[in-house]
């Protein structure tokens, strides 16, 4: 199973509250998981503060307990996960450019590292980007595609051109057409 990270939290955090609002049991320590030290500790106080309202008030209907401020464990943990995917939702970008910085500097490492040692083999510079795109391979990575004009690539002579456009060129530039 992969790691779950950041990028995953707000679709932890809907599914636990989902699953709250329908009135399903989900265990705390699911729960707690999805809210930071922060939250958790709120939730706490919280928490408390409803036991000191229990303890001194009865109220034996429920709109007394409604304007008392009663509240279930149920009704706090459902604010908790609200407010926590309200803050999830709004650090998700940044989650996001973060996890894509990270990947992109492990897959540039990759290739550095590979490129050099194939370099230091002595091999030419397009057998040193095709030992580095495979290592990326491996690394279960996207490869590096080279464009031609890049200085570190040159064409076998196959490859090359030997056609020169001319004015009589009997094929069209696509500016003509217009």
């Amino acid at each position: 199973m992969p790691k779950l990270d950041s990028t995953h939290l707000v679709d932890r955090i809907k599914r636990r509250l989902d699953e709250l609002s329908a009135g399903a049991s989900v265990a705390s320590r699911d729960l707690r998981a999805v809210l930071t030290d922060q939250q958790n500790a709120q939730l706490e106080k919280n928490w408390t503060e409803q036991k000191a309202l229990k303890a001194k008030h009865r109220p034996k209907s429920a709109e007394q307990r409604a304007a008392l401020g009663w509240k279930t464990k149920r009704d706090l943990y459902i604010e908790a996960l609200e407010s926590a995917l309200g803050l999830a939702q709004s650090e998700q970008l940044e989650a996001f450019e973060s996890k894509l910085r990270r990947a992109e500097v492990r897959r540039a490492k990759i290739f550095l590292e590979a490129f050099s040692s194939a370099a230091d083999k002595g091999k030419e510079p397009h057998a040193c980007i095709a030992a580095a795109n495979n290592d990326l391979a491996r690394a279960g990575l996207q490869g590096l595609n080279v464009n031609r004009g890049d200085p570190i690539h040159t064409p076998p002579k196959q490859m090359q051109s030997t056609h020169t456009r001319t004015d009589d060129d009997p094929r069209s530039s696509p500016d003509e057409h217009e």
